[in-house]
């Protein structure tokens, strides 16, 4: 039967790299993967083309360039806050310190590998996050669901969920020991894991149950 689920997350590691979220598209998945602060997009589909050979000297460019012009999207972020009423807050879930928030904006943008002739349109998601610290707390994401297929709530939410899995683990490795084995075969290997993971799938139950953490 297999395995299913709603959407691919990841983080800005194998958000940076084009072929992944390509390769979700011929799937027909959705992701939402987050990317670095300077992570360049347009604003607008870029042109693209060869540039034509100057002069009889040197080889004949066979690399697309652009004349557009990229912009990083911490860079789109601060002009987005500067307009004003470009962001919505948005509740995602009740946590251990209460309602979390964000401000959200998703903005279209267009992303390009550098290589082909192609480039494809992506939702950005750009959400602000309060901390105990003195910065806010700011992610990126690009998105490859079509523009009005999903609400900013619904991406954000889908963005939130890599952080919980990622808890998840850390977790699993400081209070179930999932890191700490001592195995010389695969199948004993397979064996403590699948131990890991019943044994966190039950705190996890009795977490929802009584309702003293709660995942994003």
């Amino acid at each position: 039967m297999g395995n299913k689920f709603d959407f691919v997350g990841d983080d800005g590691l194998f958000g940076n790299d084009y072929s992944l979220m390509d390769g979700l598209d011929e799937l027909i998945l959705i992701g939402v993967l987050d990317v670095h602060s300077d992570q360049h997009v347009f604003l607008e589909e870029p042109v693209k083309a060869i540039p034509e050979k100057k002069g009889n000297k040197g080889r004949k460019a066979t690399k697309y360039k652009t004349t557009s012009k990229a912009i990083e999207v911490r860079t789109l972020k601060k002009q987005l806050e500067e307009k004003g009423d470009q962001f919505e807050e948005v509740e995602i879930c009740e946590g251990t310190k209460g309602l979390i928030k964000s401000k959200v904006a998703v903005v279209i943008v267009y992303t390009w590998d550098g290589k082909s002739l192609s480039s494809k349109k992506r939702l950005l998601l750009i959400r602000i996050s309060k901390t105990d610290k003195v910065n806010d707390q700011i992610r990126y994401a690009l998105c490859n669901a079509k523009e009005g297929q999903f609400t900013s709530k619904e991406i954000v939410k889908m963005q939130a969920q890599r952080c919980f899995v990622e808890s998840a683990f850390k977790e699993s490795k400081s209070d179930i020991s999932m890191s700490e084995y001592q195995v010389k075969s695969w199948k004993a290997w397979h064996h403590h894991m699948a131990m890991c993971m019943m044994a966190q799938a039950y705190v996890l139950t009795e977490k929802k149950a009584h309702q003293k953490e709660r995942p994003y």
